[in-house]
C-alpha cells in the first residue's frame, strides 16, 4: 500500500496536471496550431493488417503491473519503472503523446493514436500501484494528446499525426521540429495527422482512454473516447456483418464486403468499457452482439465448433487475405470472460476456455506473448466485482458509480444495476435495492458490507480488497 504522503503526491501533481491541460486547450482556437502538411504527401490509405500492432512493451508493462499487485516483488517493482522509464522515453514532453516504437532510434517523431492511449492507461495504472505521481502526469499528457490532437469534432480518432512538415524555410523533419518548445512550434504549425478512422484502432484506444481516465479523473478524455463508440456505432456497424474496417466520411457508406475480427473484438472491448463507464445496459447489450456476430460469422466452416476464429469475413463468401489473428483470438478470450462474468452466461466462459485450451493444444506461443499473459493472469484470479444498485436517473446512482470507476484496483468489473430496469438482471445477483444507491462488491466467495456514501467507498474498499483480493477461495462459505 502506498504512504498518505505517497497519496497526497499523487493527488497534488493530479491536480497540477489537469490545470495544464485544461490551460493548454483553454489557449484560443489555435491550439492545436494549424497543419503544414508537406506538398505533394501520399494520401492516407488504409493498411491491409489482419489485426492492429500493439508494442510489446506497452502489454509487458500492463501484465507486470497485475504481477506487482498480486504479490509485491521488487525484482517485478524494478522490472515495471524499467518498463516506464522507456515508455516514456519515447514522449513528447511538451505536447504529450509518445513517438512511434517501431522507429528504434527515434528520429521520424510520428505519433500513432493506438500507441498513445495504450501508454496512457499502462502508465496511469502503474503510476496509481507504485505511487509515481511523475509516471502519473507522463500517462495524462498521453491521455490528453489523443483527446486533443487526434480526435475529430464528429467523434472518433485519426489514425496518426505524421512527423515532418513545412517549415519557415522549406521541408523540416519531425526530429528538428520536436526539438522545439511549445511557443516556437506554434509559431511554426504542426505536422498533418492521417485523418483515416480505422475502427480497431478507434475502439482499442477508447477502451483504453476510458480505463486511463477512471485513474487520472479526465472527462475530457472520458467524453472524446465515448464519442469514439458512439461513432463507430452510427456509422460503421451492421447487425448482419457486425463492424467495417473503417469509419467512412460523414455522408458516405460504410464498406462491409470484407470485415475482420480485430475490429470486432475491439469493439466488444470498447463495449464492455462504455458499459462500465456509463452504466448503459445499450452498451452491455452491443457487446454481446458482437460477440454473436464474431462466433457467427468468423467460425471455420470445416473447424470444431471452439477452434480459433478466423481473421476476417467476407460478405460474398470470397476468399480473403487473412487466415489466422491470434491477437484478436486473445482479445475475444478477454471479451468473453467479462462478459461471463457480467451476464453469467456460462456459454461465454465455455467458449472462451475452449479457445484457450485450443492454443494450448497448438502448442501456441502467443499464450507466452505479454498479452497471451496477461489473458491467462485475469482468467485464472477472481475480479473485485463492483456492483451499483439503484436508479439509472438519481444523480447519486452515478455519484456512486464514479466512486467505485476512481477506485483503483487494476482487476475489477463495474455494474450498474436499476431495479426497475434491470430487473432480470438485479434477480440473478445476491443484492436486493435499497433506499439510497448502495455499493456492493465481492471477489468470488467474499463480499464487503454495502456502501452509501461515495466518500466510503475508498476507504472501506481498500481495507476489503487488501485482505480478500488474491486470498485462497473459500467455497460456499461468504466473508465480509
Amino acid at each position: 500500500m502506498k504512504s498518505p504522503s505517497a497519496n497526497f503526491a499523487f493527488a497534488i501533481i493530479l491536480a497540477v496536471s489537469s490545470l495544464f491541460f485544461a490551460g493548454c486547450r483553454g489557449r484560443g482556437a489555435d491550439f492545436p496550431p494549424p497543419e503544414k502538411p508537406l506538398p505533394n504527401a501520399p494520401a492516407a490509405s488504409v493498411a491491409d493488417s489482419c489485426g492492429v500492432t500493439v508494442p510489446e512493451v506497452l502489454s509487458e508493462l500492463s501484465f507486470e503491473t497485475l504481477e506487482y499487485r498480486k504479490e509485491k516483488k521488487e525484482d517485478v517493482l524494478r522490472s515495471v519503472n524499467e518498463l516506464m522509464g522507456l515508455i516514456e522515453s519515447r514522449a513528447d514532453a511538451e505536447w504529450g503523446g509518445v513517438f512511434d516504437f517501431a522507429d528504434a532510434a527515434g528520429a521520424s517523431k510520428r505519433k500513432i493514436l493506438i500507441e498513445s492511449a495504450r501508454a496512457a492507461k499502462v502508465l496511469a495504472e502503474a503510476a496509481a500501484l507504485t505511487g509515481s505521481p511523475e509516471r502519473a502526469a507522463s500517462a495524462a499528457a498521453a491521455a490528453e494528446y489523443a483527446a486533443v490532437f487526434l480526435a475529430d469534432p464528429k467523434g472518433g480518432f485519426y489514425f496518426a499525426q505524421e512527423s515532418a512538415l513545412m517549415g519557415p524555410d522549406g521541408e523540416m523533419s519531425g526530429e528538428e521540429f520536436y526539438k522545439l518548445p511549445d511557443s516556437a512550434r506554434r509559431k511554426i504549425g504542426m505536422p498533418a495527422r492521417d485523418k483515416t478512422m480505422r475502427v480497431a484502432d478507434n475502439a482499442a484506444a477508447a477502451a483504453a482512454l476510458l480505463r486511463a481516465s477512471d485513474v487520472l479523473s479526465r472527462p475530457a478524455v472520458e467524453t472524446a473516447a465515448l464519442a469514439a463508440v458512439e461513432r463507430i456505432l452510427s456509422d460503421a456497424w451492421s447487425d448482419d456483418f457486425g463492424a467495417a474496417r473503417v469509419i467512412p466520411p460523414q455522408g458516405e457508406k460504410p464498406d462491409f464486403s470484407e470485415t475482420r475480427l480485430a475490429d470486432n473484438a475491439l469493439l466488444a472491448r470498447a463495449l464492455i468499457e462504455a458499459y462500465q463507464t456509463t452504466g448503459e445496459t445499450r452498451f452491455l447489450d452491443k457487446a454481446e452482439s458482437a460477440a454473436a456476430i464474431i462466433h457467427k460469422n468468423f467460425r471455420r466452416a470445416d473447424a470444431q465448433e471452439f477452434s480459433l476464429y478466423e481473421a476476417a469475413s467476407s460478405s460474398g463468401g470470397g476468399s480473403t487475405v487473412c487466415s489466422s489473428d491470434s491477437f484478436s483470438n486473445l482479445v475475444v478470450v478477454s471479451v468473453l470472460s467479462d462478459l461471463y462474468l457480467l451476464t453469467d452466461n456460462e456459454a461465454y466462459r465455455a467458449r472462451a476456455d475452449a479457445l484457450v485450451a485450443t492454443m494450448k493444444a497448438m502448442s501456441s506461443t502467443d499464450l507466452f506473448s505479454a498479452l497471451g499473459r496477461e489473458t491467462l493472469f485475469r482468467m485464472e484470479h477472481k475480479p473485485l466485482m463492483m456492483v451499483v444498485v439503484g436508479s439509472k436517473k438519481d444523480p447519486a446512482t452515478a455519484a456512486m458509480r464514479s466512486s467505485a470507476l476512481k477506485f483503483f484496483e487494476p482487476l475489477k468489473l463495474v455494474m450498474t444495476v436499476d431495479p426497475e430496469l434491470d430487473a432480470a438482471i438485479l434477480e440473478r445477483l445476491p443484492y436486493s435495492a435499497r433506499p439510497k444507491p448502495t455499493l456492493f462488491a465481492c471477489v468470488d466467495t467474499a463480499c464487503s458490507f454495502p456502501v452509501d456514501d461515495p466518500a466510503e467507498t475508498e476507504p472501506k474498499m481498500r481495507v476489503f480488497v487488501d485482505r480478500h483480493m488474491f486470498a485462497e477461495p473459500q467455497p460456499g462459505k461468504l466473508a465480509f
